[in-house]
């Protein structure tokens, strides 16, 4: 391995704050938010449903969404200061079967609703992860801010 070869550095690492420096690549990250939310989420693209108002079709929400959502506003623990900046997302999703698909988007559209986001478009990296848990279904997520432009990753 040559002298200027790319390494990574664990500079500190506490309970609410993680650091990781990779050299020569400009690659930071700080962990800004992370908590565990109890509860399946629904899928997005699958959580809608058709309903007349005022004899008017409507799309709305599941009542397995909405559902979360409620659950998912109970539960969260907002940041002291809602996050603005461009964001790198760690999702682990523990479903209690196969069955659902991996669809971390509502979660994004309530972390927006429940202002520990500005807006999710911020999330600039995805890394989402399906799991199995029959009796615990719960969302681990971890919000880390992209400190700095690493340039294209691949």
């Amino acid at each position: 391995m040559s002298s200027d070869a790319p390494r990574l550095f664990l500079l500190h690492k506490g309970a609410r704050f993680l650091f990781l420096l990779k050299v020569n690549t400009r690659f930071k990250m700080i962990l800004l938010w992370e908590q565990t939310i109890l509860g399946e989420p629904a899928s997005k693209s699958n959580s809608r449903r058709l309903v007349s108002v005022g004899g008017k079709p409507r799309v709305i929400k599941s009542q397995k969404a909405l559902d979360y959502s409620r659950s998912f506003a109970g539960q969260v623990k907002r940041p002291e200061k809602e996050i603005i900046e461009d964001i790198s997302v760690d999702i682990k999703i523990f479903y209690k079967t196969r069955r659902p698909d991996l669809d971390p988007s509502l979660i994004f559209d309530l972390l927006q609703k429940e202002s520990v986001i500005k807006n999710d478009r911020q999330i600039k990296e995805i890394h989402a992860y399906h799991a199995l848990d029959k009796e615990n279904p719960r969302a681990c997520i971890r919000i880390m801010s992209l400190a700095e432009d690493c340039g294209e990753p691949f």
